[in-house]
């Protein structure tokens, strides 16, 4: 058992001492621990209609449904939600897809 934050986990726990964030590793891919939870590393990209990429930029949650909420706020904020875009899980499947 490793502590992080007060809370204890099992398993691979790395403490990025720069960021003062607590990260496991599962599946060989190091996540987010926020709050005894683990965040996963969600990515949106997004494109103008001739291909070109104006958006690349990751960010944390903690499940698909979060992604997909927390994406389209980013997107609605930054005037891209009629843009082409995307948001994929880190397992490499979509959560938020435009086109």
């Amino acid at each position: 058992m490793e502590e992080c934050d007060g809370k204890f986990f099992d398993g691979n726990l790395l403490v990025k001492q720069e960021y003062r964030r607590c990260m496991t590793k599962v599946n060989n891919e190091y996540l987010f621990i926020q709050g005894g939870t683990t965040m996963k590393t969600y990515y949106l990209t997004v494109f103008e209609k001739d291909g070109t990429n104006v958006l690349d930029e990751t960010f944390q949650a903690e499940n698909d449904d979060q992604a997909k909420k927390l994406g389209s706020e980013k997107l609605e904020e930054k005037g891209y939600s009629n843009h082409t875009h995307r948001c994929a899980a880190p397992e490499g499947h979509l959560v938020l897809f435009h086109r």
